[in-house]
């Protein structure tokens, strides 16, 4: 008789942990006026963003997959019938290509639960978090255009109100004065604690312990 196994990763973890590093050598660093380094802590703080987002898409890709396993505590409340709806969408290309929230959407309701609604702060943190990853990822280089507007190109980030808009949601009241910049610790902690909110919030409504229940001290942002 032959025995078999199968070994899986879960790198959604790896994500999440990986984005909490970087957040905190990016505030360790500029809270050490001795060693503040810019360029540092913007390469940490845009690896956090990175992480941060690249877990919501591991995560909702396993959640995915997990439909194909006979035992699973993450869908311990979701029906066979509904498993099977979810492996079969899974299998479908325009799916797989939909955007993240939307792939979260259709994974909840195929599995017999209502979507995370838009508006709450979860979804609008994910939401502007996922716009900031797509701009510097897909950079394009009139993005950061500064100075008169007349001068800056089309496609400009200062030309309108996009880092007033996202500095009220990171900073709240305080955002008065921060610098229009994703560049600051405060930004790294941010995409992380959106990232991880809006995970737990997907698994409270699955009735589940989260992906990263088991991993909580592992992601201290400082």
């Amino acid at each position: 008789m032959q025995i078999q196994i199968l070994m899986s990763t879960y790198l959604s973890i790896h994500h999440a942990k990986s984005a909490a590093h970087f957040s905190r050598l990016a505030a360790r660093i500029e809270n050490n006026e001795n060693q503040l380094n810019r360029s540092e802590i913007a390469s940490h703080v845009g690896a956090s963003i990175l992480s941060a987002v690249a877990f919501l898409e591991a995560t909702i890709n396993e959640l995915f997959a997990e439909s194909e396993r006979d035992s699973n505590a993450w869908l311990a409340n979701v029906t066979d019938k509904s498993k099977k709806l979810i492996k079969t969408l899974s299998e479908i290309d325009a799916i797989d290509r939909a955007n993240i929230l939307e792939k979260y959407d259709i994974f909840l309701v195929a599995a017999g639960f209502e979507p995370i609604s838009r508006g709450c702060p979860e979804s609008q943190n994910v939401k502007a978090l996922i716009t900031l990853r797509n701009n510097i990822t897909h950079y394009k280089a009139s993005w950061l255009d500064s100075g008169s507007k007349e001068l800056m190109r089309k496609g400009s980030s200062h030309k309108g109100n996009y880092w007033i808009e996202l500095n009220q949601l990171i900073f709240g009241k305080n955002h008065n004065h921060k610098a229009h910049t994703w560049e600051q610790s405060e930004y790294a902690e941010w995409a992380c604690k959106s990232s991880f909110e809006f995970v737990e919030a997907v698994f409270k409504v699955l009735g589940s312990p989260s992906n990263i229940n088991h991993v909580q001290e592992d992601l201290l942002l400082r």
